[in-house]
Order: C-alpha cells, then sequence, then structure tokens
C-alpha cells in the first residue's frame, strides 16, 4: 500500500470506521477524520474512460423527479434492464438537483 511521492499509492481507500470512500491523496477520512490506516481497504474502480463505462448521468432533470420516474420515462428508449437510477438530491430540502446516474 505504500509508494508514490506521498508515501501511499495511487487508489482510492475505505475508511473503516464509516465507510466512506475517500480519495487517495487524502491522509484521513474526509467525513469522520480518522487517519488512514497502512491496510486500508483500496476500492477497484471500473475501466477507464476510455474503454467506456456502464454509468449515463443525465441533467436538466425537473426538481420534482425522483428514481422511479426517471426510470419510466427511459425504458422505452432502452434494448436491455436498467439495474438502477439514483436521482441526486439537496441534503436539507430532499428536492432533485437536476441530476440522475
Amino acid at each position: 500500500v505504500r509508494g508514490g511521492a506521498g508515501g501511499w499509492t495511487g487508489a482510492d481507500w475505505v475508511c473503516p470506521t464509516c465507510r466512506a470512500v475517500n480519495f487517495a491523496r487524502r491522509a484521513s477520512c474526509y467525513k469522520c477524520s480518522v487517519t488512514r490506516p497502512h491496510d486500508a481497504q483500496l476500492v477497484e474502480h471500473a475501466a477507464p474512460a476510455s474503454e467506456g463505462t456502464d454509468i449515463v448521468m443525465i441533467r436538466g432533470l425537473d426538481p420534482k423527479s425522483t428514481d422511479e420516474s426517471v426510470q419510466a420515462a427511459l425504458l422505452p428508449l432502452l434494448s436491455s434492464p436498467l439495474k438502477m437510477v439514483r436521482v441526486v438530491r439537496d441534503p436539507a430540502t430532499k428536492q432533485s438537483r437536476g441530476i440522475a446516474f
């Protein structure tokens, strides 16, 4: 797990306390401030963007959009079923931020 200029490899890691995923550059968890352990669980990422991805981002959604309404709108356009749809929401108001994955 050691290596690189900062002492760590370039792999993102999972906090053992709160399970938040942290960028490789972080020496402590962004969420709970626990110091990165030497044996931290590393995150395996999907294929690089140059190889393609299964994730699609949709922008410009209505603030009242739900996971279900976005999925219903997409289903007629797809040749295979969706695994999941997630609308990004404001934590305070719970309203859609106009983006879904």
